[in-house]
């Protein structure tokens, strides 16, 4: 994508046209803004850039603030139950796939490969977590800083 030197007279009248309120804003709209916001050549016109901020900001925001609340959904979600049967199961296939392993290895193999997939499920969970905070802090330091702007 090239840069765009200033907002056309149909950008600032569909501007003016959105929600004020960033939950109001479609899917499309937000997306139309964050085209608008990256590319737009805010040195050559930096009223137009204010202007598409001052509305794309609190959008943005509102959007992180509803991705870190899905992930902290996920990131919270109970321990998988990782019942008896189930490392009956997969040593039924370490069996079937190793003919030769003693029930005893394959029950010894069944459970390391449980232990490994429930390590995993956690790792993947604290990163969630770390993401959701990265978020956070970030949404929260950037409405830190437009409402600075505001009440100055």
């Amino acid at each position: 994508m090239q840069r765009v030197e200033s907002l056309s007279p149909s950008d600032l009248i569909w501007i003016q046209r959105l929600p004020t309120d960033p939950a109001k804003i479609t899917f499309q709209d937000a997306t139309r803004l964050a085209h608008l916001s990256r590319y737009l050549n805010s040195v050559e016109n930096p009223s137009d850039s204010n202007l598409l901020q001052s509305v794309w900001m609190p959008v943005k925001e509102y959007h992180d603030r509803r991705q870190a609340v899905a992930l902290a959904h996920n990131a919270n979600l109970p321990p998988a139950n990782l019942h008896l049967e189930s490392v009956h199961a997969l040593r039924d296939i370490i069996r079937t796939e190793m003919p030769g392993i003693s029930e005893a290895a394959a029950d010894a193999e069944a459970t390391e490969l449980m232990r490994k997939a429930e390590l995993r499920r956690r790792n993947h969970a604290s990163s969630l977590i770390e993401r959701v905070e990265a978020i956070r802090a970030g949404a929260d330091e950037s409405e830190a800083k437009r409402t600075a702007l505001v009440n100055d």
